[in-house]
């Protein structure tokens, strides 16, 4: 169930660092959109990497109010960094 008060709703600050403070450094670039394999020629991508997963989909899942509890939202967060190693 989402929450409609930001300063109670901890995916919604989580969405609010991601678009105020992670987003707006260029660092966080390859990691803001899925991974375009097809167009990128990366024929195995989808071999390596089994549960795509990027912080823009984690930004609108939470303000979606598409996670149940904060560790589903950490755990996809954690998933976008074991993904990247």
């Amino acid at each position: 169930m989402p929450c409609y008060k930001p300063n109670e709703c901890p995916t919604l600050q989580v969405a609010s660092l991601l678009q105020h403070r992670i987003f707006t450094n260029t660092l966080s670039l390859p990691f803001q959109r899925p991974v375009n394999a097809a167009a990128l020629n990366l024929r195995d991508y989808h071999d390596i990497v089994t549960q795509p997963m990027d912080l823009g989909t984690v930004h609108i899942r939470c303000l979606l109010g598409d996670y149940e509890n904060l560790e589903q939202m950490v755990s996809d967060v954690e998933l976008v960094i074991r993904n990247a190693m």
